[in-house]
């Protein structure tokens, strides 16, 4: 989510918000893929995980070995590890939450051990307010006002920074299905609505000048998709000339994961979720 009109500087770039009412042009994929999960990295997992559970809420629980905060069917998962770097600057530049109260949740961020790196301001065309923090383990946070989707609390968006926006969310388009729009009706946020049985949350392109590093390793080291229809999954993205990164691996009795990389080296894991399972 970015900024108010008539421009505003937000913690790291700049955009113009002019107001489009219209979709963009994409053509879904015919899919059966829905959003999984957000994959954090932190030195004491546990920690990390109540952390986000205290400020954001969810079910604390296991995804695999893997702490976890569950928000419905979304997952933020924290694996073990020193991060090689924080969010900024990498191709996905934060994640979003939505919340109640903004100003207070900044507030409560800081308390927490986090710290603002944008205030909370409003945005009169759309009708949401917004602003930053930065966790302790340097995750870029956005906390937003918006319940239109999913109706409560909880992951909102991953958002990702390009130098071809355009191009990006037709990629992510065409390999995980959905239809690319500008959100709320701002131009600039090139987005997808991704649905994960009824938890639904968005991912967001912006436009902006440079390059950006890949994320592996980083403190967001990966954003993944869940299907049922695995096989020709691959298939697809391998037609497609998508770069495995990791090929399929077994998890266990039939669970399977995988790892593509993305545009701007945005790591990707993709999940054989069978009916039942928990990824």
């Amino acid at each position: 989510m970015r900024p108010d009109s008539p421009r505003v500087t937000a913690p790291g770039f700049i955009v113009s918000l002019a107001v489009l009412g219209l979709a963009f042009s994409a053509t879904p994929a015919v899919v059966a893929e829905e959003f999984d999960h957000v994959h954090l990295v932190a030195p004491d997992t546990m920690a990390a995980a109540k952390w986000y559970n205290e400020l954001f809420g969810g079910r604390l629980g296991k995804s695999g070995p893997f702490d976890s905060v569950f928000y419905g069917n979304d997952i933020l998962k924290v694996r073990e590890g020193e991060p090689t770097s924080g969010s900024g600057g990498t191709s996905l530049d934060h994640i979003g939450f939505s919340v109640a109260d903004v100003a207070a949740t900044l507030e409560a961020c800081e308390a927490a051990g986090g710290k603002v790196v944008g205030a909370a301001r409003h945005v009169e065309a759309a009708g949401f307010t917004f602003g930053f923090c930065e966790d302790p383990w340097g995750t870029r946070i956005e906390v937003i006002d918006d319940m239109d989707h999913g109706g409560a609390p909880g992951l909102h968006h991953v958002h990702v920074f390009s130098n071809d926006a355009v191009s990006t969310a037709a990629w992510y388009a065409k390999q995980f299905g959905g239809e690319v729009v500008a959100f709320k009706g701002l131009a600039p946020l090139h987005s997808i609505l991704y649905d994960n049985g009824g938890d639904e949350t968005w991912l967001i392109v912006n436009q902006v000048p440079g390059e950006r590093t890949g994320t592996d390793g980083t403190v967001v080291d990966h954003i993944g998709w869940h299907t049922t229809e695995y096989d020709s999954w691959l298939e697809r993205l391998r037609g497609d000339g998508v770069k495995f990164v990791v090929e399929p691996l077994v998890l266990d009795a039939g669970h399977r994961i995988a790892y593509v990389e993305g545009p701007d080296g945005t790591k990707i894991e993709l999940v054989e979720n069978l009916a039942g399972g928990v990824p």
